[in-house]
């Protein structure tokens, strides 16, 4: 089972600021359960969040669902 994105903004903030107070990056990461790579990556940028980079999206995530919903449907009836 993957481990991808299990741990919690908290704790990824919590070993952020640790890192910061002079400790490790591989023990802040084992102590948070945060891969150690991912840690690192997130103390070089300079977040602490798990927001997603880049721009923000065009759509809400319910327009998004409509608009997949309405391109199946023009699937089944051949117009795409």
């Amino acid at each position: 089972m993957s481990k991808h994105g299990r741990w919690t903004e908290d704790c990824l903030q919590t070993a952020v600021a640790a890192v910061k107070d002079g400790s490790s990056v591989r023990s802040a990461a084992a102590a948070s359960g945060i891969p150690r790579k991912t840690l690192a990556d997130y103390v070089k940028r300079g977040t602490d969040s798990k927001r997603s980079p880049g721009p923000p999206t065009v759509f809400s995530a319910r327009d998004e669902d409509e608009l997949v919903d309405a391109s199946f449907g023009c699937r089944r009836l051949d117009f795409l």
